[in-house]
């Protein structure tokens, strides 16, 4: 019995530890992306029938915003 309890909390913190691993890669903030960038998401989420998202809709702003500067 202690050993199975053992053996969850291991595979617990092996877990854990690759949740952490995800966490601490953090997304370039839209504001920071070029335009190159943005198309290559865009493309990705269209790709994934994501159009609907706020990620996707804020990207395609992004994206009117970098235009119109340009």
């Amino acid at each position: 019995m202690a050993e199975e309890q053992t053996i969850k909390t291991e595979g617990q913190t092996s877990d854990g530890a690759v949740q952490g691993e995800q966490k601490s890669q953090k997304k370039k903030k839209i504001n920071k992306l070029s335009l190159d960038d943005i198309n290559k998401k865009l493309d990705i989420l269209v790709q994934a029938s994501q159009i609907k998202s706020k990620y996707y809709q804020h990207l395609v702003q992004r994206k009117n915003e970098l235009q119109v500067q340009a």
